[in-house]
């Protein structure tokens, strides 16, 4: 059975302001807050990173402690309050691979949540977001790609 993710426009949005207000110019990172049935997800929700404490051009490093009390302050804006399901980040040269260092990451979060979802979130030149990759990651750090569908209307 592949794993479908629905995603909403809003978070989408979130994730394209975060990248176009580092000009493309450092990787940028978030978690993703949403719900989980089986092999279905439904990403209601990000977190995003502060500008002025972004990482290097070529590398992302999530501040664990800092994102963790963004997400439950994004949950208690919910009534069905919402779960951390993954985690999502842009790559500022649009390729679509982990590197070493995010399938580390990947595997040590998913065995912490169970499954979880990664993504890669690849722009265009223009800061602009092309392409959404998201992956499912099982506790040994094996990547499943998902079928992903944008929500048209954001629900609450």
């Amino acid at each position: 059975m592949s794993t479908q993710v629905t995603i909403s426009k809003k978070t989408i949005r979130k994730i394209a302001a975060a990248i176009a207000a580092v000009n493309n110019s450092r990787e940028v990172g978030g978690l993703f807050m949403g719900y989980r049935h089986s092999s279905k997800y439904r990403i209601v929700d990000a977190t995003v990173p502060d500008c002025e404490k972004c990482s290097g051009v070529a590398s992302f490093v999530l501040d664990g402690a800092e994102e963790t009390a963004k997400a439950e302050a994004l949950a208690g804006r919910y009534t069905n309050t919402p779960e951390i399901i993954g985690v999502w980040h842009s790559h500022i040269w649009g390729d679509a691979v982990f590197s070493l260092q995010d399938e580390e990451s990947n595997r040590r979060l998913a065995q912490i949540l169970g499954n979880c979802l990664s993504a890669l979130a690849l722009p265009e030149k223009q800061n602009n977001l092309r392409k959404l990759m998201i992956w499912e990651i099982d506790p040994a750090g094996e990547a499943k790609i998902c079928r992903v569908a944008c929500e048209t209307e954001n629900i609450p």
